[in-house]
């Protein structure tokens, strides 16, 4: 089962609302946000009040993704405002326990995500403890990238420190996903044996990106349109008999 989680920087900020409404339409698993702060990043995009507002009006789970440098500050602010899961950077955080046990206490999922050079042994001693792991496959804040491809050996290597341990979380990769590279993931064992589809695939979060989710949801309409009037002709055909 491929499970993808929209980030609202790929809908339109004009529509923000009935864009992420057509993502859960059409069985986006959860909605990200990207939090970024000017300074971990070059960027400066969504606060609190925006993932409040998605609380409300969405059904589906919220991910918020704080590509921050100093994640304390921020952690209950995003709580308070209804956000499911929280994810941080191992590269700007010193104390990883106390954020995983800030999070977690709040009955809330605790995620970490390593940059494309961050290696696999920064984050391993705290696998045991958090809900999932976050593979960036893009260098952050810099769009219009392309998948870099040599990020997906880590996945590999998660998967088999996961096995080995018998742990629960989650591998989730981020950055440069599209439907034309998603196959060259699962060369990388991003799927299990029995089809379940382990990495939660999150789309591309640039504006050329777009045009994928898009097209993911404009297939889904023409479908259904032409199921529509494949029966309004059997209908019209019986009519004119």
């Amino acid at each position: 089962m491929l499970k993808i989680a929209p980030s609202i920087l790929a809908a339109n900020p004009l529509n923000l609302q009935s864009d992420c409404l057509e993502a859960e339409k059409y069985g986006a698993y959860r909605i990200s946000v990207d939090v970024m702060d000017g300074h971990f990043v070059p960027d400066i995009t969504f606060g609190h009040n925006i993932v409040a507002y998605l609380n409300r009006i969405l059904n589906i789970d919220i991910e918020v993704h704080l590509m921050v440098e100093n994640p304390s500050s921020q952690l209950e602010l995003f709580l308070n405002a209804g956000a499911d899961v929280l994810t941080f950077h191992i590269e700007t955080s010193s104390d990883v326990n106390r954020l995983i046990d800030y999070i977690q206490s709040n009955e809330k999922k605790a995620g970490i995500a390593i940059n494309p050079d961050t290696n696999i042994e920064n984050v391993e001693k705290y696998l045991e403890y958090i809900d999932e792991l976050t593979v960036m496959t893009v260098v952050p804040g810099k769009g219009g990238q392309s998948l870099i491809v040599d990020c997906l050996d880590k996945v590999k290597q998660l998967r088999k420190i996961k096995e080995m341990n018998n742990l629960e979380f989650d591998i989730q990769v981020d950055g440069g996903v599209k439907k034309d590279n998603i196959k060259l993931e699962k060369a990388h064992n991003i799927v299990y044996s029995k089809g379940y589809y382990e990495g939660k695939m999150l789309v591309e979060k640039y504006k050329d990106q777009n045009l994928v989710w898009r097209k993911f949801v404009n297939d889904k309409l023409r479908k259904e349109y032409k199921k529509t009037t494949s029966k309004s002709k059997i209908i019209n055909s019986n009519a004119t008999r």
